[in-house]
């Protein structure tokens, strides 16, 4: 059964059975994605989809006349003027306006910069099912922006935020496991943690959970390292401190187990992630460090020495980059189904290939991949702008006098190509934290980036036209991490390509991703679903159907 922050699914699926919802979305409006949900029975079962679906329509200005998902039609200028992209593995091709429309006057936030940031978090605050926008401030107050269906307005909870100053960055964790998100805020002296109580106020509970951390934090990642069905945390510090794990004990307090990784100094990182890389059910931590001080590596072994074991395997694997490196993405780009890195440095940046015929090995491969440039990058992240079932690339920058913010097209897994002077999605200035969401739930994956004394950045997709997707969010229950941290879909393509998506938290810099899994299709459907659980439980459920944000909880 889904509820907690899924209890708005009661009143949308009441909206299906009357009149059809058109939903405003930022500066215009888009066609929206059929909403289907899905529950389970007892762990094994499969699960397909169940009761009623609403619809989001609408038309969008983009591209100077109507679009609609699937339907390939755009206006504006004449075709032979736009860019023109094949997508990957069919005879289909779409003529289509530059990819993105700037739409950051439905966020003004003045950032006063502090000594670094600023960064940003997608997380759905108040249960109605749209992802809400939280930006940092810098020296001013943070803001949260609440979703109407599209449009971005001033939330209530923002009043909570107002005497939290000095803020860097900022992810959305359910500590607690009670459907919502709550608020990490890191900034110049102790850290925030803020609980949110059932969408209606944010409160502070830094000292009580032990994550007043006073120093330097860069980044924080979450993830779940010993199955426990809570939420821990590897905060990365600056200023030669050292990072800090932190195990949730299931009660909303946190305790300092930094001791479980042994070797750990003062590496100056700036970005980390939780995720599976040798695929043996718990998950790795990946550090990105900065001064050339090598990147790290714990691989997760398990319960067995000191209560829990970490094994320094960085050079071993191949993953032991001496760079200044700053923001890392964690994602399958080449899909052949194994975790690729992709970390931006101050000279150049850098996608490292993992292959493992006997174990996880990284290759550095940023010369053949076409993405060696001069940088000073921040933030970074990988998803599928255009839907063509390939991760793209995209990496903020901050060189001044005119930043090389970048944006790459992934070419099926054999290069990227810098698309930034077409894509209307790059800006000069310090860019730092990115972070990506369909916050318009049109089936385009768009994206939101913190600048210097600027603001917030937000871009729009209008590139989804003619290619189909599907969106997964995952909610766990019992032995599983309510967010699903973790948790790993893989799937199939109707001409049999194998795509797979984690959830994960916090891997850029200072910032948060949603944690809903976005599928890229072209011109194909989903043939089978597999969801692999972090307690081991394997499910094959009912495929939904195409261009739909899916929900799906953990049976039992």
């Amino acid at each position: 059964m889904l509820c907690g922050r899924r209890g708005w699914l009661a009143t949308m699926l009441a909206v299906a059975c009357a009149e059809p919802l058109v939903a405003a979305v930022g500066p215009g409006s888009s066609e929206g994605g059929v909403l289907a949900t899905s529950s389970s029975g007892a762990a094994g079962t499969s699960s397909g989809v169940v009761g009623e679906s609403s619809t989001f329509g609408g038309s969008s200005a983009a591209g100077g006349g109507s679009t609609g998902a699937g339907t390939g039609s755009s206006g504006g200028t004449e075709a032979q003027d736009q860019p023109r992209f094949d997508i990957a593995g069919s005879d289909l091709a779409v003529d289509l306006p530059p990819p993105f429309e700037r739409v950051d006057m439905a966020i003004e936030h003045d950032v006063v910069f502090g000594v670094f940031g600023p960064g940003e978090a997608w997380g759905d605050m108040n249960g109605d099912g749209w992802l809400d926008l939280l930006t940092v401030g810098g020296a001013a107050a943070s803001e949260l922006w609440e979703n109407d269906m599209g449009e971005l307005v001033h939330s209530p909870l923002e009043a909570d935020l107002a005497a939290v100053l000095d803020t860097a960055g900022v992810t959305l964790p359910d500590i607690d496991n009670d459907g919502d998100p709550d608020v990490y805020l890191l900034r110049i002296g102790p850290n925030v943690m803020l609980r949110n109580d059932g969408g209606v106020a944010l409160v502070d509970i830094s000292v009580a959970s032990g994550l007043a951390y006073d120093g330097i934090p860069s980044s924080a990642s979450w993830g779940d390292f010993d199955n426990d069905g809570f939420l821990d945390l590897y905060l990365c510090t600056m200023g030669y401190e050292t990072d800090v794990l932190y195990h949730n004990q299931g009660d909303g307090t946190f305790v300092d187990r930094s001791d479980l990784l042994v070797g750990l100094q003062g590496d100056q990182a700036f970005a980390a992630s939780f995720s599976d890389f040798d695929d043996d059910g718990d998950l790795d931590i990946y550090v990105v460090n900065d001064k050339h001080l090598g990147n790290r590596m714990w691989r997760n072994d398990g319960p067995g020495c000191a209560d829990w074991c970490f094994t320094e395997v960085a050079e071993l694997w191949g993953a032991d980059a001496q760079v200044d490196g700053m923001g890392l993405a964690v994602g399958d780009y080449d899909n052949d189904l194994d975790l690729d890195l992709s970390f931006s440095d101050v000279l150049n940046h850098n996608i490292w290939c993992m292959s493992d015929p006997d174990g996880p090995t990284f290759e550095d491969v940023s010369i053949p991949m076409g993405v060696v440039y001069p940088a000073h990058g921040w933030g970074t992240l990988f998803f599928d702008y255009d839907n063509d079932g390939w991760l793209d690339l995209y990496v903020a920058d901050s060189e001044l006098p005119e930043a090389n913010t970048r944006m790459f097209h992934n070419l099926g897994g054999t290069g990227f190509e810098d698309v930034s002077t077409t894509c209307d999605c790059v800006d000069a200035g310090w860019n730092y934290g990115v972070a990506h969401a369909d916050y318009d739930q049109d089936g385009g994956v768009d994206f939101v980036v913190g600048q210097r004394s600027l603001g917030h950045a937000l871009y729009r997709n209008t590139a989804a036209t003619g290619r189909h997707w599907l969106e997964v969010e995952l909610e766990g229950g019992g032995p599983i991490n309510r967010d699903a941290v973790g948790a790993r879909v893989l799937l199939t393509t109707t001409d049999g390509t194998v795509l797979r998506r984690d959830v994960e938290i916090g891997s850029g810099v200072a910032s948060q991703s949603s944690l809903r899994l976005h599928f890229g299709l072209g011109a194909e459907a989903p043939a089978s679903i597999e969801i692999r659980w972090p307690d081991g439980l394997v499910e094959t459920p009912a495929v939904p159907d195409v261009d739909t944000l899916w929900l799906h909880a953990y049976p039992g």
